[in-house]
């Protein structure tokens, strides 16, 4: 006597527990049983104990995939929001190291400048506005740690 049932399809597919498969993408054989209850059984098919019991233990199953699926949803979200501030953090720093190196840069550039043309008025004004401009370079920098 042959076996008509596939043992491939008696058995449950498994699931791999860290991969969240989406509904649309699960295999058309997963679950079939449990697809169209309430047309497939009879008021008096339901009444009975054995199919009560699936009924629950597929409920209580799924009602503890959602309580998981719930925590790392608040997890993700959490994480979410450290990313968010790190990534915040990091568009400061960048914003400090690009003035303080601007600063550290144009400063000596000024006061230099000022050295070649001594003779003119402006070369003091010049000067002191670079020492300025390399001063809060170097405050940038030292604000930036």
């Amino acid at each position: 006597m042959t076996n008509d049932v596939d043992d491939d399809e008696s058995e449950e597919p498994s699931r791999p527990t860290d991969i969240a498969i989406p509904p649309e993408n699960l295999p058309k054989g997963h679950r079939q049983s449990f697809r169209n209850l309430r047309r497939d059984l009879s008021e008096d098919e339901l009444s009975s104990p054995g199919v009560q019991k699936m009924v629950m233990d597929e409920f209580d199953r799924l009602d503890t995939e959602l309580r998981i699926a719930q925590g790392d949803a608040a997890k993700y979200q959490s994480e979410a929001v450290k990313v968010a501030r790190l990534e915040e953090k990091i568009k400061t720093h960048l914003g400090f190291e690009i003035l303080s190196a601007g600063g550290i840069a144009i400063g000596p550039f000024f006061m230099a400048l000022a050295y070649s043309n001594n003779e003119s008025t402006l070369a003091t004004p010049v000067a002191i506005g670079g020492a300025v401009i390399l001063v809060a370079g170097i405050f940038a920098k030292v604000v930036k740690r």
